[in-house]
């Protein structure tokens, strides 16, 4: 009876997808996602990119990053968002600094502070859930102007998601501060900023040092609001952002 049941067996394994025979039970729903180059998948109401190593090891966790892009790449084709600054410099960092980079894109009519950043919220706790190699300790993010705003709109929500934030040219509630204990801020703005005005950023670095969270904040003499290349340029900003771990 055993020497039938395997011969039996075996014909129906031909039968089966093949992603079904290689997936990598470390990668969960995600397995097909993690290929070394940008995948697409749908969340929600959203789309989204992610750009994550297809080797894996159980030994090795990985940080999430988490950017969020501005007004300009809103819409529906799930391209634009990892054409700006931010998404291509943690690629080209990528050998360097290995993570699983998640770049959403928001659907038209909506933003990162509606329902579109509640999707994306969800779908960190899932890839957070699925996948055995990501380590919680380590989900980083950051948004330039519209992702500047979703940055602190995602902060506030979810404070303990995060072990450190990177709102570029964006604006925040300073009431809400006192809720980012135990979150690494770096704050950056432009001086000449006409389209988020550098007081926002001033505001909400006042408000962190007033709640006594710990932060930095830059702010560029000789700037207006397009920061993302002089930002994400720096090998100073990823080396720290990389360091940053949650107790």
């Amino acid at each position: 009876m055993i020497t039938k049941s395997v011969t039996f067996l075996v014909p129906l394994l031909f039968l089966l997808p093949s992603s079904v025979l290689h997936a990598n039970p470390l990668l969960g729903n995600y397995d097909d996602q993690f290929t070394g180059g940008w995948t697409s998948g749908t969340y929600g109401i959203i789309q989204y990119k992610i750009y994550a190593s297809g080797k894996v090891s159980r030994n090795k966790l990985v940080p999430i990053v988490v950017n969020l892009h501005g007004s300009g790449e809103v819409g529906k084709d799930n391209l634009k968002q990892i054409k700006v600054p931010g998404a291509a410099k943690f690629v080209r960092n990528f050998k360097k600094r290995p993570c699983i980079l998640i770049a959403p894109q928001c659907p038209p009519g909506n933003s990162w502070m509606g329902t579109a950043g509640d999707a994306v919220l969800a779908l960190i706790d899932d890839v957070l859930k699925e996948v055995a190699v990501a380590d919680r300790s380590r989900v980083y993010l950051t948004g330039f102007s519209l992702g500047g705003l979703g940055t602190w709109h995602f902060l506030a929500k979810r404070p303990d998601l995060f072990a450190a934030a990177m709102p570029v040219a964006g604006a925040g509630n300073a009431d809400h501060a006192k809720l980012f204990r135990g979150v690494d801020i770096w704050i950056f703005h432009g001086k000449l900023d006409k389209h988020v005005p550098v007081k926002h950023g001033q505001t909400m670095a006042a408000a962190l040092k007033k709640a006594a969270i710990p932060h930095k904040y830059t702010e560029f003499p000789d700037k207006s609001h397009f920061l993302q290349l002089t930002v994400y340029s720096r090998e100073d900003v990823h080396q720290w952002l990389f360091q940053q771990k949650r107790e």
